[in-house]
């Protein structure tokens, strides 16, 4: 049978013995007493199909949880759902056919969140059966959820705390804003969906209406023909007609430059239009000589539409602008830019919002009226045609400017910043509490710590919590629409004192459940405590990444499943649960996501990291390194990989092709290479043990010297695979697996195989078979954490009657003193080098390794070898003697004239191998004898019957019978251009033929 479907095939089977004997469990239940190691599993969402890379962050998950579990630990692993958000609801839209959000308010707010809790679970089966198959241990019995009433309430209390430390606020700003959704995002969710576009990239002049200052009186002055414009440069066309004014940095100077009969206004000099003139530069204004300036608006709003005491279309001073790009002056939108936002409430500048929540023009500017309707970012070319046709376009390109453009990352949709109300946690209070608890933190590879991650809390923003969506916590924030007071609320106990109506804070139910979302909770009002009015809960709901950085606390319904006293400091709760928890392990988009998320919310409590250690994974690209995706087809089914190559080979392949942190170029070929590279070596080393080892010898002594270095080799690779681990070195780890399974396949055992095979070593054999059994075993243990199936299946043929059941109950194995030898790994080392050097030779000189040669020569200053180690080097070479002299042009010499004798011997040993070749290819197993029918040369004749007694015993022939039988199929050979052909009969235990 094919290795790999062999492999599939006794999967299976180790997944129904570890389901019927309930192995994970006993894992666990076996070690309740013992010191906890704490893990935390990043919750994904059901309602989406598990992908590879679901597979590449779970093998990494179990087998750091498996390893701990076999040294000792007590490792409980619960799984958890993130529920809540945006994908759920864009699901449920999509199966409903509505379009926006009033399709969602008209349909039913209650029913339609029915639906998405239905519609969470949409693929759950997928997810449970790719968990199961994969060998990944987690408690899928008993996982948290995030939509449950009880991790709801722990997420309230959180809010609750961070409300008492003056964290929580509103904020009128302007945000990265999803039309499609209707929701702004947090800055972290917008690191997640950046696309690299082509977007516009246009210099627009603004005409200056009466010149102020008196350098511009005088260039204006000097022709009545001559106009003053201001230079201005933008990659979003469509924000021009809500510009209200220009802004310059006052300390600068700015040069005026002379263009046919324009003057212009520009930090730098301006570019090349498409007639390739130059202008003129023909002096300098100071920025603050600008200020004040009034201008012509591109596009003039309605008087009736602005405040009468607001400035409009005017220069003002900013500290912002620098000069990576653009002119130095800058339009200013304070609908669409939070910079912009902010100089407008310092300036008092008029306020331009001419785009709906939907991402349409509400209306279009007088000047431009066909805007109206349209969506921002189709407005572009229409807005840039009209600067074109009034002759305002000083230079321009609808794709002149390739950047990074955020779109939303659930649904694709460009994401505009839009000025909205929205209720932020002031997380750049807590910066420097931030950066000392990353400080705390282990994170592989090191570099994120002080990198991605640790650039991303330097920059922090405030957290945006707040979405105008319906599928999620509801945020415990009520509002007193007559004097503003706003209060958070922590429990359901707390909201059941203060509700105006209790009987509406619903009552569990016979689960213990209850419907906290929207819009059940919308209906209880709270008396105001300032003013006495009905407060309300604002229409938000949370973002969903906050209850995913909740996990650590609400998959507990911590503090109210711990402790009645919860005004006891956190510090002294937190003590209550598994916290922190020593490892998670997600891809690197998390740095920004969960990670950050976790991070926050115990710096918020104002508790230790959440975390100890991090592995942060590359993402998993194609082969030709591009991200996969549904709509280049070449993403990749987990489950179509495992069908095709097994768990373990997939496993595998994901811990040794590079390490964790960088991108991993997904490749079936490679994984098949992988494969046989590991898997199949060490499958034939088992099959081997199981074809020729003696069962019974268990006891380690008179060993060889061959043994003598596996045992000693052994000890040394089970240290520095345990270091590793420590290290959570998973690539490190497995390279040195599989570096020793290498030497112990091509040196060990080709080394070994006489002794095995041949009569005349069977007591060396016994205690060989000792060896090779107890490292077999050891090697079971130490690949349990990477491969779990197929370290299950070597070890239940090759435990002890003492030993547990299965090697996942097993403990790590330990280093034996008594077989560490460095000496001898050196002296080997010396040995093996010297055999790839003379091998290197034969190769030169074209002598294959079964001809025996007379002599090898090495250079006597060079080492000294004791004489078991001498003879494995003339074996491994083929030569008959070593001799160690002064005069050795290099390193190594090697006789490779051939004599007689020496051919005679090297055409008997082709002769043998060809013959074993041929038992295997006709399907013989060792312990079957045959009858050798022969017809060859009379050289051929001679060689065989002097060397018969030889070929008897090693080859397991009864009889050599020199004339073919008719009745017979031929076999030819070919050794040195003669040709011989055989015959081969196998001979039942009765004598006869078959």
């Amino acid at each position: 049978m094919d290795k790999t479907l062999e492999f599939i095939k006794k999967e299976k089977e180790v997944l129904e013995f570890w389901e019927n004997n309930k192995i994970f469990e006993k894992s666990v239940t076996q070690r309740k007493d013992a010191h906890p190691f704490v893990f935390y599993e990043g919750p994904p969402t059901a309602n989406g199909k598990p992908g590879i890379h679901h597979v590449l962050a779970r093998s990494f998950k179990d087998l750091v949880c498996r390893y701990k579990t076999m040294k000792g630990f007590l490792v409980e692993r619960k799984a958890g759902w993130d529920t809540h958000g945006l994908p759920v609801e864009l699901e449920v839209e999509k199966e409903l056919g509505f379009k926006n959000k009033n399709d969602i308010k008209n349909y039913g707010i209650g029913k339609f969140n029915s639906k998405a809790k239905s519609s969470v679970w949409h693929y759950l089966k997928e997810w449970e059966e790719m968990t199961k198959r994969m060998g990944y241990w987690i408690d899928l019995q008993h996982p948290y959820i995030t939509f449950a009433s009880d991790y709801i309430e722990t997420v309230w209390w959180i809010l609750k705390q961070a409300s008492k430390k003056n964290l929580i606020a509103q904020s009128y700003k302007v945000l990265p804003y999803c039309p499609r959704c209707g929701t702004p995002l947090s800055s972290h969710e917008v690191s997640l969906g950046y696309k690299t576009v082509n977007d516009p990239s246009i210099y627009i002049k603004f005409q200056i209406s009466h010149p102020q200052s008196e350098v511009l009186k005088n260039w204006q002055d000097k022709s009545a023909s001559h106009k003053v414009y201001l230079l201005v440069w933008t990659t979003t066309p469509w924000t021009l007609p809500a510009n209200v004014a220009v802004a310059v940095r006052p300390d600068w100077q700015y040069k005026i430059w002379q263009d046919g009969d324009d003057i212009i206004i520009s930090f730098h000099q301006p570019p090349k239009k498409d007639d390739g003139k130059d202008v003129l530069l023909l002096g300098n204004i100071d920025g603050k000589d600008l200020v004040g300036e009034k201008y012509e608006p591109l596009y003039p709003v309605k008087k009736d539409n602005i405040d009468k005491d607001k400035i409009l279309y005017q220069v003002v001073g900013a500290d912002f602008i620098t000069l990576d790009e653009g002119t130095g002056l800058v339009h200013i939108a304070p609908a669409f830019g939070e910079d912009d936002r902010q100089l407008g409430e310092s300036k008092n500048l008029a306020f331009i919002q001419n785009i709906g929540k939907s991402g349409l023009f509400i209306e279009g500017p007088a000047n431009l009226p066909e805007l109206k309707g349209k969506f921002f970012k189709n407005a572009d070319p229409i807005v840039f045609a009209d600067l074109e046709k009034r002759g305002l376009l000083y230079k321009g390109d609808l794709q002149g400017t390739n950047h990074e453009y955020p779109f939303c990352w659930r649904c694709g949709t460009p994401l505009m910043y839009y000025a909205q109300e929205a209720w932020v946690i002031k997380m750049t209070q807590l910066k420097k509490e931030l950066l000392s608890n990353n400080e705390k933190i282990n994170w592989i590879p090191a570099h994120i710590k002080h990198g991605r991650f640790g650039q991303w809390l330097d920059d922090i923003k405030d957290w945006t919590i707040s979405r105008k969506r319906y599928w999620g916590t509801p945020l415990p924030i009520w509002k007193c629409p007559k004097c503003g007071h706003y209060e958070v609320i922590g429990s359901l106990e707390e909201l059941k004192e203060k509700a105006v109506d209790p009987s509406l804070v619903p009552p569990r139910n016979e689960k213990g459940e209850i419907d906290l979302h929207r819009p059940y909770v919308d209906k209880i009002k709270i008396k105001c405590s300032q003013c006495g009015a009905e407060m309300e809960r604002v229409d938000d709901v949370l973002d969903c990444w906050f209850d995913s950085g909740s996990m650590p606390y609400a998959q507990w319904h911590w503090p109210f499943a711990q402790s009645a006293n919860r005004d006891q400091a956190v510090q002294d709760l937190i003590k209550t649960i598994p916290f922190p928890a020593d490892f998670i392990c997600e891809a690197v988009d998390q740095t920004r996501g969960w990670f950050y998320t976790l991070l926050a919310i115990s710096t918020i409590l104002g508790v230790e990291p959440a975390y100890k250690n991090v592995i942060s994974l590359g993402l998993i690209l194609d082969a030709k390194g591009e991200k996969m995706s549904k709509s280049k087809g070449n993403t990749v089914n987990p489950m179509e990989i495992i069908d095709k190559y097994g768990v373990d080979s997939l496993r595998w392949y994901f811990y040794t092709m590079n390490p964790p942190g960088e991108e991993k170029r997904f490749s079936e070929k490679d994984l098949l290479s992988s494969q046989r590279r590991f898997l199949n070596v060490l499958w034939n080393i088992f099959h081997f043990y199981e074809t020729y080892a003696d069962k019974q010898s268990q006891e380690i002594k008179s060993l060889s010297v061959l043994d003598k270095w596996l045992l000693a080799d052994w000890q040394i690779t089970k240290e520095k695979i345990t270091e590793s681990l420590d290290k959570y070195d998973i690539q490190g780890a497995g390279r040195t697996l599989e570096d020793f399974v290498d030497g112990f396949s091509r040196w060990y055992l080709r080394r070994s195989r006489s002794v095995f095979q041949k009569q005349e070593y069977q007591q060396q054999r016994v205690a060989s078979s000792a060896v090779l059994r107890l490292v077999l075993r050891e090697v079971s243990l130490i690949l349990a954490p990477f491969c779990p199936f197929f370290s299950e299946m070597t070890w239940r043929a090759i435990r002890n009657d003492k030993d547990e059941v299965s090697v996942h109950l097993a403990d790590w194995p330990k280093v034996n003193l008594s077989y560490k030898n460095e000496e001898l790994l050196k002296q080997m080392d010396i040995v093996r080098n010297i055999a790839t050097e003379a091998l290197r030779l034969r190769q030169e000189k074209g002598v294959k390794i079964r001809q025996p040669l007379s002599e090898l020569k090495i250079k006597k200053s060079s080492t000294s070898l004791d004489s078991s180690l001498l003879d494995l080097l003339k074996e491994e070479i083929n030569v008959k003697n070593i001799t160690f002299q002064e005069k050795v042009a290099s390193e190594i010499e090697l006789d490779t004239q051939i004599t007689p004798a020496l051919q005679k011997e090297g055409d008997l040993r082709e002769f043998k191998h060809s013959i074993q070749m041929l038992r295997r290819k006709i399907g013989l197993i060792p312990s079957d004898s045959i009858t050798l029918h022969i017809q060859a040369n009379d050289y051929w004749k001679q060689l065989i019957q002097e060397s018969e007694g030889l070929i008897k015993r090693d080859l397991r022939v009864k009889d050599i019978i020199f004339e073919l039988d008719s009745s017979l199929a031929n076999k030819e050979l070919t050794i040195r251009q003669d040709k011989l052909i055989l015959q081969i009969i196998k001979i039942n235990n009765n004598n006869n033929k078959n």
